[in-house]
């Protein structure tokens, strides 16, 4: 688990996060770095057992990290064509963040939940886990709404990590039932719902705040029950790589929420970032080419997002 704490709030990333090399270790992903580095200005250090190598130069503060002995994070090779796509190959059955609900700490980190503004989780996250330990989770993820947290659920599927399509649409509904903010793609959900339209996908989504991504270079965003389009700015420079493209989207969106954005400026800053990041291969970009931060003003209570 991977925690971001800032001075005036904090949020939480839940579950299995990864890295991609050149950083080695697997603890900070892309969308924990890239919201880490949006956010640069109020973020401690890293807990000392963990710095270094594993989270390369972006570093979120590192809070309740399980540590199990003889396992090791699990792991995955991207591989992509001349246009950029990628396709994945997993290593995950015998991943540590597996066993996370079912450790002697398990009810501790849980209890934690209710202590940040924002938890952030995937599918993937909720892929790994049987159904008793969803239902704790799902359990904690109620609780830490009714202490004020703001749970941030993105879609992210990847069919090889569940049984049968059917449990998945199942785990889906509970997570956007119990989610305030869904960061959702077409990509992500016409394997589950084929032929549905953009907007049957969107009703399917019952939250007052959704983000539809889609194939062409736009989205649709739903906040207050208002639906507008936003239309992503063209790429200029040529697309080598597509991975992360989702995470760099959801790490600008959230940052951009949490400093006080509205969410059709979140969901510009989602696809500023991802229009960059696609034109670099390895999807971790240099400094240099971060966007520049919206200059709104970071929140200082608990209601983390306007």
């Amino acid at each position: 688990m991977v925690v971001g704490r800032a001075s005036a709030g904090q949020h939480v990333a839940f579950g299995e996060v990864g890295d991609r090399l050149p950083d080695p270790g697997g603890c900070a992903g892309p969308a924990e770095r890239r919201v880490s580095r949006l956010e640069a200005p109020s973020c401690g250090p890293a807990d000392a057992r963990v710095r270094g190598p594993a989270l390369g130069r972006a570093q979120p503060r590192i809070l309740l990290v399980a540590r199990l002995k003889g396992k090791l994070p699990g792991i995955y090779l991207i591989k992509t064509d001349d246009a950029g796509e990628r396709r994945f190959f997993h290593w995950r059955e015998s991943a540590a963040a597996r066993s996370l609900m079912d450790l002697p700490e398990t009810d501790d980190i849980l209890d934690s939940l209710s202590t940040y503004d924002v938890v952030y989780l995937s599918a993937i996250t909720l892929s790994i886990y049987g159904a008793p330990g969803r239902v704790k989770l799902m359990a904690a993820l109620q609780r830490a709404r009714k202490h004020g947290a703001r749970i941030a659920f993105d879609t992210n599927f990847r069919a090889r990590g569940w049984p049968d399509p059917d449990l998945a649409r199942a785990v889906f509904d509970e997570a956007f039932a119990a989610s305030d903010i869904v960061l959702a793609s077409t990509e992500d959900l016409l394997p589950l719902y084929p032929n549905e339209s953009d907007d049957q996908l969107m009703e399917r989504i019952g939250c007052g705040e959704a983000v539809l991504r889609l194939l062409e270079p736009r989205s649709i965003v739903r906040f207050a029950g208002v639906s507008r389009e936003v239309r992503a700015e063209p790429v200029t420079q040529p697309v080598v790589d597509t991975t992360a493209a989702g995470d760099s989207f959801s790490a600008a969106y959230l940052a951009a929420r949490l400093g006080g954005a509205e969410p059709v400026e979140a969901a510009r800053a989602g696809h500023r970032l991802a229009g960059v990041v696609v034109c670099y291969p390895g999807a971790i970009i240099p400094r240099s080419a971060m966007p520049a931060a919206s200059a709104a003003v970071p929140p200082t209570s608990r209601k983390a997002l306007p």
